[in-house]
């Protein structure tokens, strides 16, 4: 009948709009809330990392108050690099068991930006980046920061994670580590190096700059020996200046780490460099 038509008809346009169809004896529309990552935020503020999961609070997602609330956070630090500074004194070794940079201010563990530093051996992955000290290379590898914990094996059920050093005392500012998001490589062929074991893999040409990230939270787990960890911790990330170069800006501070695992959670009223 035409009536039944029309309704379909109504129905179909309520759908393709975003919403859906009003229910018989509803007193009025009702339409899905629709994600954040619909909407686009005011200046100085840019989407939150889980955008596309938080919906905003009724209908379609517009420049309110109470949906830029929801689904933006104020603008600044981004980038495609980011460290740990050590900003105490360290009078033996500073040991780092592992670092984890998260989006998310609160820390959340499902916001943890994937790091997996690249190196020249076989590999089946997708290196993403590379790992970063002061020391260049003296004294550990930081890159055993950032990697899975090992696998038990047949000869070594419990095996240990390896630990970075500095390589020697650190002064107050010295001492960093941390994560450079820079290139997506892959080995040859495509994401299954069949090279005999301890021989390289060649790298394909497919180094792309990543994008800026906005870090939120970072993990740093320290060793728990007195004189071997940093009781002030600083977050930084790396910003492009034209006139004097690259600057390290901080993002986050933390004053009173302990041995073992510590948080520092990012604090957009921040200002100092």
């Amino acid at each position: 009948p035409p009536c039944c038509a029309t309704a379909a008809a109504a129905a179909v346009l309520a759908l393709l709009a975003g919403g859906r169809p009003v229910e018989a004896g509803a007193s009025g529309p009702h339409y899905n809330n629709m994600p954040c990552s619909t909407m686009v935020c005011p200046t100085g503020y840019t989407l939150r990392w889980n955008a596309a999961e938080v919906l905003c609070s009724s209908g379609a997602c517009i420049s309110a108050n109470i949906d830029i609330a929801t689904c933006c956070i104020r603008g600044r630090f981004y980038s495609h690099s980011w460290r740990i500074l050590a900003d105490s004194n360290v009078t033996d070794d500073w040991e780092v068991v592992r670092v984890r940079f998260l989006l998310s201010d609160d820390c959340h563990s499902t916001s943890v930006a994937e790091t997996v530093p690249g190196a020249h051996s076989s590999y089946n992955g997708f290196p993403n980046g590379g790992a970063i000290s002061h020391n260049h290379g003296h004294g550990g590898v930081a890159q055993r920061a950032f990697v899975a914990d090992p696998s038990p094996t047949p000869r070594l059920p419990a095996p240990v994670r390896e630990v970075w050093t500095s390589g020697g005392p650190c002064q107050e500012g010295e001492c960093y580590i941390g994560f450079q998001w820079e290139s997506d490589v892959d080995r040859f062929p495509v994401g299954a190096c069949k090279a005999e074991f301890r021989s390289g893999c060649t790298t394909m040409s497919l180094i792309k700059r990543a994008g800026f990230l906005r870090i939120g939270c970072a993990e740093v787990e320290q060793s728990a020996t007195p004189g071997r960890f940093a009781e002030g911790l600083r977050l930084q990330f790396l910003e492009p200046d034209m006139q004097v170069g690259d600057v390290w800006r901080t993002a986050a501070v933390l004053l009173d780490a302990s041995g073992g695992l510590s948080r520092i959670r990012i604090d957009t009223n921040y200002t100092a460099p």
